[in-house]
C-alpha cells in the first residue's frame, strides 16, 4: 500500500530557503518547501480523503508567518510558524483523531516548520528512528545562514495537498487538493 502525506505548500517566495535547502537538506528533490500537517502514513487513499474532508469541513483560511529558527530534537533547523502556529496544532490534533489517532507520535512535540536543513554527524533516513548526533560546526555555518537570510514571510493557509510518496522515499506524486 503507497505512503500518504498531506501538506500545505506556501505561496511565498522560495529562492533564499531553496538556497538553504539545496546546501543542507538532503530531501530537497523529494518534495517541494511545505509544511506537513499529517506525516508519512500508510492507510487506504480513499478511507484518508474522507477523512481529510471531514475535519476540513470545519476549517476556514487562515493566515500564517513563517518566522524564528528552530533546532529540532533530530537535528534539523526549521523555519518556524510564528503567526497561526496555534492553529495549526489545532488542525494538526484534528487530523490525528479516528482513523490516524493510531498514528500520533505522542513522544514527538508537533512544531509547525519548514525544514532547512539536517545537521546530523549521520546520513539522515526517513525510516530509522535513531537521532545523530549534531554537527556543531556545519549547524553554526547553517545557522548563520540562514540568519542572515532574515527569513520572514506572511502567507495564507488556503488549502492542503495529499502526496504520495514512492517506496524507496525518492519522489513524491500530488494527488488532490483540499481547500480551507
Amino acid at each position: 500500500m503507497p505512503t500518504y502525506a498531506l501538506v500545505h505548500f506556501p505561496d511565498i517566495d522560495e529562492t533564499k530557503i531553496n538556497e538553504l535547502r539545496d546546501e543542507y537538506d538532503p530531501y530537497k528533490d523529494l518534495i517541494d518547501l511545505h509544511i506537513t500537517i499529517i506525516f508519512p502514513v500508510v492507510v487506504e487513499r480513499e478511507v484518508l480523503e474522507r477523512h481529510i474532508s471531514e475535519i476540513l469541513a470545519g476549517w476556514s483560511p487562515f493566515t500564517i508567518r513563517l518566522k524564528g529558527l528552530h533546532l529540532s530534537f533530530d537535528q534539523w533547523l526549521f523555519l518556524t510558524v510564528e503567526d497561526g502556529n496555534d492553529k495549526l496544532v489545532r488542525l494538526f490534533e484534528a487530523m490525528y483523531t479516528g482513523l490516524l489517532a493510531p498514528h500520533r507520535r505522542h513522544d514527538i512535540e508537533y512544531i509547525p516548520h519548514i525544514g532547512l536543513g539536517y545537521f546530523g554527524m549521520d546520513e539522515y533516513d526517513l525510516t530509522v528512528q535513531s537521532v545523530a548526533p549534531l554537527d556543531e560546526s556545519r549547524y553554526n555555518e547553517g545557522l548563520r545562514k540562514a540568519e542572515a537570510a532574515n527569513l520572514d514571510f506572511e502567507t495564507q493557509l488556503d488549502r492542503l495537498t495529499l502526496v504520495e510518496i514512492d517506496d524507496q522515499f525518492t519522489k513524491t506524486t500530488v494527488l488532490s487538493e483540499f481547500p480551507l
